[in-house]
């Protein structure tokens, strides 16, 4: 039994034993213990490098401001130097498209009657060339006025004793007018601006009637066409030396028509009488008026308001 406990007692001695070694310190670096030939542990830390997102930015093209009256404009001042390459290479088709229905409508003309007028000035031997673009202008909302020169060349009859005929060339300064119309600018026919029609009534005095029918403003002159009747039984002559046949009112300015003669035959009707001032005007006449005698303190024999 006694040798039984002394095993006993000495297993458990060697088990103290071995847990008190297990407990000692071990030793550190740098604490009293020589680490001159130990190696040294080398730590790597790894980080991950910040990545640069590239955000896509939305870059836009600088775009061009157009201002839509000078697009207006150019597209006025092409038309008008198409029109007169069709007319320079002959091409009448060509260039009666270019031409406005309004002023077509006014003048009581279709396009093939544009066709034949081209024609035949293409026929007669008048051609265009060197064309001149000076200007370009608004003149309203609907219409552009363009100054243009030209040269115009015509044959010249042949002289007695010529071999050879010659040709004339004429320099033409002109203001043409490009009309908008149904969003399209199309060249208006014979400088035409604008018209209106009247409504100012007939007065009748000494027996001639007079009835103003239309007033038409071109580029250099402004018509007022009227029918005239005669319902005597003897001519009557107006426009005479010792009278002013006609003069225009633009508010209290007075002008005074160009210098014509009516020759009124007895009983008859003259339905396309006018009366015209020369000039580019921006307004129309306020009225009108006609034959006024020079020589004596009278009353014209017709005033008419023109609005």
């Amino acid at each position: 039994m006694m040798k039984k406990i002394t095993t006993i007692y000495i297993a458990i001695l060697i088990l103290t034993a071995v847990l008190l070694s297990s407990c000692q310190p071990q030793p550190v670096p740098g604490e009293g213990t020589d680490t001159k030939d130990q190696p040294a542990a080398t730590v790597v830390i790894k980080t991950e490098k910040p990545t640069a997102t590239v955000v896509p930015t939305e870059t836009t093209e600088p775009t061009e401001t157009i201002d839509p009256m000078q697009k207006n404009l150019d597209q006025a001042e092409e038309v008008v130097r198409s029109y007169f390459d069709a007319v320079s290479n002959g091409d009448s088709d060509q260039a009666a498209e270019y031409l406005s229905r309004f002023s077509l409508m006014v003048f009581e003309m279709t396009r093939d009657d544009a066709v034949s007028a081209l024609q035949t000035q293409k026929v007669e031997g008048i051609s265009w060339s060197a064309l001149e673009v000076n200007n370009v202008e608004a003149f309203d909302d609907q219409s552009i006025l363009i100054s243009v020169a030209y040269v115009s060349t015509q044959p010249v009859a042949e002289a007695e004793g010529e071999d050879e005929a010659s040709e004339s060339s004429t320099p033409v300064q002109a203001v043409w007018v490009v009309r908008l119309e149904n969003n399209e600018w199309l060249l208006n026919w014979n400088n035409l601006i604008d018209f209106k029609t009247m409504s100012a009534g007939a007065d009748t005095v000494n027996g001639v009637t007079v009835l103003p029918t239309q007033i038409l403003r071109y580029t250099d002159r402004i018509e007022l066409v009227m029918l005239v009747q005669n319902r005597n039984n003897e001519s009557v002559v107006f426009g005479q030396s010792n009278e002013t046949l006609g003069t225009f009112y633009f508010g209290e300015k007075a002008v005074v028509a160009e210098k014509t003669q009516w020759v009124l035959n007895a009983l008859r009707s003259s339905p396309g009488r006018v009366l015209e001032v020369k000039g580019l005007y921006e307004a129309y006449p306020d009225r009108i008026e006609i034959r006024k005698w020079n020589n004596y303190n009278v009353d014209p024999w017709y005033n008419f308001l023109l609005n």
